[in-house]
């Protein structure tokens, strides 16, 4: 899909969308909504609370003239899904007297397939508190006794590519995970549509959390002036949006210089060229 707006900026504003262990999340989304824009915030956002880098996802629902043309295009393309059982046959066959299938000669859709399905488990919670040494050791040697025979077996079949290819050839629910994900990509490409892509780049607070506020020339804190909605307030340091603007302004859009754009402004402009039904000027 195309996209507009700021996009040079950092590409992690896509954040989940772009992890091909969480395809499934994306084509559940895209399968039943447009995606209008994604917008990275700035890390310091939620600071001091966390400084996990976040995005906001728009989206809007298909109506039902656009799920049917949606059905028609993915049934079209079904017919044309490669044979991913062959392929992974064909591999295993083809590399049979060798130690392993080398990373190199796997396709793109399987080999995202495998980090997705067989992917490594999250480190261990933490021991908590009041527990000692040896306690949390006689623990640990009681689970492996336990499931020794078990994660024996397992790694036996995990380990390397040719365990996993064999295990993804063996469960049709696999398979059919793999026509699928090419069949959502097929059908990405021929309802091809731009996407707003932006980043915040003056999230208005400092790496404490503290806000930011704007300042003129002479170094001074600058106020929102009497008869603005937010009268007497200090202003904030931030991108996302002008609020100089008035909403006469804002209902020409089209007319704003890029000195007047903040990122919400960018994004009406780009909904109006767009013709977005939730956004009319007039």
């Amino acid at each position: 899909m195309a996209e507009a707006g700021r996009t040079g900026g950092d590409r992690s504003a896509a954040g989940k969308f772009n992890n091909s262990s969480l395809a499934f999340i994306r084509e559940w989304i895209l399968k039943r909504a447009r995606l209008l824009a994604v917008v990275g915030l700035h890390p310091n956002t939620f600071k001091p609370h966390t400084g996990t880098k976040t995005s906001v996802l728009f989206i809007q629902k298909y109506t039902q003239d656009q799920i049917d043309k949606i059905a028609a295009v993915h049934q079209e393309v079904a017919g044309k899904c490669p044979d991913y059982e062959g392929e992974i046959r064909a591999l295993l066959a083809k590399h049979a007297k060798k130690a392993d299938v080398p990373d190199e000669v796997l396709p793109e859709a399987i080999a995202d397939l495998m980090a997705e399905t067989f992917a490594v488990p999250e480190a261990e919670a933490p021991v908590p508190e009041g527990t000692t040494e040896s306690e949390e050791i006689e623990k640990a040697e009681t689970s492996l006794e336990s499931d020794e025979d078990r994660l024996e077996a397992a790694e036996e079949k995990l380990n390397g590519n040719r365990g996993k290819l064999e295990l993804i050839v063996a469960d049709p629910d696999l398979i059919g995970a793999l026509k699928e994900h090419w069949i959502s990509a097929e059908v990405a490409k021929r309802l091809d549509y731009p996407i707003f892509m932006a980043v915040s780049e003056r999230g208005g607070k400092d790496n404490s959390g503290d806000y930011l506020h704007l300042l003129d020339d002479s170094g001074s804190l600058v106020e929102f002036p009497d008869g603005h909605p937010q009268e007497g307030q200090l202003v904030v340091d931030q991108d996302l949006v002008n609020y100089d603007l008035t909403a006469d302004e804002l209902a020409d859009a089209e007319k704003l210089t890029a000195e007047e754009l903040c990122i919400v402004e960018e994004f009406v402009q780009f909904a109006l060229k767009q013709e977005f039904d939730f956004w009319r000027s007039k």
